[in-house]
This record gives structure tokens, C-alpha cells and sequence, in this order.
């Protein structure tokens, strides 16, 4: 981590070795998945972020007042010995998210995401016309959200919109994720 001034930096790097560990796994289509302690798995990692708050200035007139990028990158290597796993391919392999969070007007702030996810493996679709589950890659897929604020008194109003575009995607397994949706919440801070 390195601050100076406005500006924050942070990086961290990870390496992981796991020997036997367990995963669901089978030996050809025709075998059922079974749990096994067989694969030998090395993960690499960074995470890298940047943070400027420009609030923090004194006399800040500026309109923005943070703005915040960060980048995941994971890497596994796999030793399976001979057998198809059905999980520990299964990661968030990239991720980078850009926000701004900015001033509207008197007691009233919006903040925006902007994030993109890259996931390695596959998974089962259900095919309705072939009659069967075709194995489909992940795609990688770019969100929009945003959340209006007002904050008075230790009082916060807020109202989110998250996927603005309403982008279809499947993060995990085979479940289609949620396009567009709002929400409201109220939150109180109280001195104790």
C-alpha cells in the first residue's frame, strides 16, 4: 500500500500450491461425477487498485469527488491425472472496476460502477431442441450500476440501479443472473 496526499495505491500478490485436493471429477462422458482428492492445483494472483478522493481537498469545489479503479487477475494451472474436473476450472479469472462516486446538488451524491468480468470454465445448457445439456463456455460480460444518495443528520436515503443495461449473463453454474433492477433503502447512524 502507498498513500500520498490524495492518492492511494495498493497491490497484492498471491501464489497458492494445493496437493489431493477435492473435486468432483470422472474419467470419460460416460462415468458419473464422483469426489475425489486427485487434483493438484497452483494459483497466481494480483490485485491492483487506485483510489484519488478528491473530497479530501480543502476549499473542494470540484464536482467529482472520488474516483476508484481496480484490477483482479487470477491464473490456476491444474494437474488432474487424467480426468475431467468439474470445478476447479471454475474461477473469476479477470475482473476490473472503474468507479466515480460525484456530488448532484446540497445533500445529494451519486456513485457509478462500471465493471467487467472474465470467467474461465464452462457449464451445462440445457439444450430444449437437441434434447440434452450442451457444455457452453462462460462469456465475459461489462455492468452498469448506480446509487443516488441524500445524507442529513446521520440520515441516508438511497436508491440503486443495478445492470442499467440489462445485460444477460450466467456468473456461476447455470443459473441466469438478473437483468435489470432498482431497490430503495433508508439508513440511520446513531453516536453511541
Amino acid at each position: 500500500n502507498y498513500t500520498v496526499g490524495i492518492l492511494n495505491l495498493s497491490l497484492t500478490s498471491f501464489n497458492n500450491f494445493g496437493t489431493n485436493n477435492i473435486d468432483w471429477v470422472k474419467k470419460s462422458d460416460a462415468d458419473k461425477w464422483q469426489p475425489m482428492n486427485l487434483t493438484n492445483v497452483e494459483t497466481y494472483g494480483i490485485d491492483a487498485s487506485a483510489n484519488i478522493r478528491l473530497g479530501n481537498l480543502q476549499n473542494n469545489n470540484f464536482f467529482i469527488e472520488n474516483v476508484s479503479i481496480q484490477y483482479t487477475y487470477i491464473d490456476k494451472q491444474v494437474d488432474i491425472e487424467g480426468y475431467s474436473s468439474n470445478y476447479v476450472n471454475d474461477y473469476l479469472k479477470q475482473k476490473f472496476v472503474f468507479g466515480i462516486n460525484h456530488k448532484i446538488y446540497q445533500n445529494f451524491s451519486a456513485n457509478w460502477k462500471l465493471r467487467y468480468q472474465q470467467r474461465n470454465g464452462n457449464y451445462m445448457l440445457w439444450d430444449a431442441d437437441a434434447g440434452k445439456d450442451i457444455l457452453t463456455p462462460y462469456g465475459d460480460y461489462t455492468m452498469v450500476d448506480t446509487r443516488v444518495n441524500w445524507n442529513s443528520k446521520g440520515w441516508q436515503l438511497f436508491a440503486d440501479v443495478k445492470n442499467i443495461f440489462n445485460v444477460q449473463y450466467v456468473d456461476y453454474g447455470n443459473v441466469l443472473q438478473p437483468g435489470r433492477w432498482f431497490s430503495l433503502g433508508v439508513k440511520k447512524e446513531f453516536d453511541l
